[in-house]
This record gives C-alpha cells, structure tokens and sequence, in this order.
C-alpha cells in the first residue's frame, strides 16, 4: 500500500511540474499546441480566454 501511494504522489507532482512548465510556454506555442490537440478548425473558432492573453 505504501509502495503505491507513493507511487501516486510521484505522479501528481510530476503533472504539476508538467503544468507549470507549460504556464510558461509563450503565447505563440501555447497556440499551436492547442491547435495539435484540438485540430485547427476548432482552435480557430473557439474564442478561449487565453486567445484574448495573446493580442498584448
């Protein structure tokens, strides 16, 4: 049980280093990245708030 729990909080700090790491990621990739995930068709028509963070 110890073994797997520590297991767990290994992985979860790793997401969270994951998401800070990707916080960080300029606007620009954080674009193309959204448009990888999500084809750009969506990207493109999807008026998400960190559209917005990118026009300054």
């Amino acid at each position: 049980m110890q073994n797997k729990l520590s297991g767990v909080v290994r992985f979860t700090q790793q997401a969270i280093s994951d998401l800070d790491r990707r916080r960080r990621v300029r606007c620009r990739d954080a674009m193309i990245l959204r448009e990888h995930f999500y084809g750009s068709l969506y990207a493109a028509h999807s008026p998400l708030p960190d559209q917005d963070a990118c026009q300054g």
